[in-house]
């Protein structure tokens, strides 16, 4: 199923701004969407990580989160800001990972709904 959602996705060329943003993505809704698109209108390419299930409940507690990550990947690959994803995106962005994705930008949205035990690190 993902390889059909992940039809004709392609790689960034090197002239593009590549923009990163990462979040758990649960119960993808219209915010959202709204945060993707300002994100994606800070560059030409927008790679969107979701942290996996582990890191979310870890992190927000409360049973969260209530979308599996297969799921989540869905609903981020189904919005047409999203050029592609990182499934299991680490909680840490390293220079490294910047550097092997091309990462010209990170974009952080906010840090929660205050939903379940949130807990800053």
């Amino acid at each position: 199923m993902l390889r059909l959602f992940s039809a004709g996705v392609k790689a960034p060329t090197n002239d593009m701004r590549v923009i990163y943003m990462d979040g758990a993505w649960d119960m993808f809704h219209c915010g959202h969407v709204a945060i993707l698109k300002e994100a994606k209108q800070r560059g030409d390419y927008l790679i969107v990580g979701i942290h996996g299930d582990a890191v979310v409940n870890r992190k927000r507690g409360s049973n969260l989160p209530l979308m599996n990550l297969h799921e989540r990947v869905l609903s981020v690959l189904g919005c047409r800001f999203v050029d592609d994803v990182l499934i299991d995106a680490p909680w840490q962005i390293t220079p490294e990972m910047v550097a092997s994705l091309k990462i010209a930008e990170v974009v952080h949205g906010s840090k929660g709904d205050n939903i379940g035990n949130h807990r800053e690190e």
